[in-house]
């Protein structure tokens, strides 16, 4: 079951934003077509290039998204695949009712802070019905 549905991401009804709590750093997250994913902005640490992003279809009991980490050798393209990169690769929570996370590879800890934007719009119609009653007097005839 994922947290939210892949209208709500292609829609644009939700939008998602990443700190980076050391530098204070905010950057928008990207979607993708077909995935129920919010994308960062790849980056390089040290011989390898990460991606990383927010996973809706892999919630853990609060509710909160897994932080997946997809990682790259910098020369080759190739996909990092070690046992010193394994828990990078999928990054749970701090804790319930939080969407922080402390991603850790190597010597490098980057805490992140995701947060949401929903934007909600409405369209309303109504019908509106007025009765309007009249009493005629018709003047009297002077005689």
């Amino acid at each position: 079951m994922s947290a939210l549905a892949l209208d709500d991401l292609q829609s644009g009804a939700v939008r998602a934003f990443a700190t980076e709590l050391n530098s204070g750093v905010t950057q928008e997250l990207s979607t993708r077509p077909s995935r129920i994913q919010h994308f960062f902005e790849p980056f390089e640490c040290g011989p390898v290039r990460v991606e990383l992003r927010i996973d809706w279809e892999d919630i853990d009991a609060d509710g909160n998204p897994t932080l997946d980490a997809n990682l790259y050798d910098s020369v080759t393209h190739r996909r990092v695949k070690s046992k010193d990169a394994k828990d990078a690769h999928h990054t749970p929570a701090k804790g319930p009712g939080e969407r922080a996370f402390d991603w850790e590879f190597d010597d490098k800890v980057l805490p992140l802070r995701v947060t949401l934007m929903w934007s909600v719009s409405m369209f309303c119609e109504a019908t509106v019905t007025a009765t309007l009653t009249a009493e005629v007097h018709r003047a009297q005839e002077c005689k």
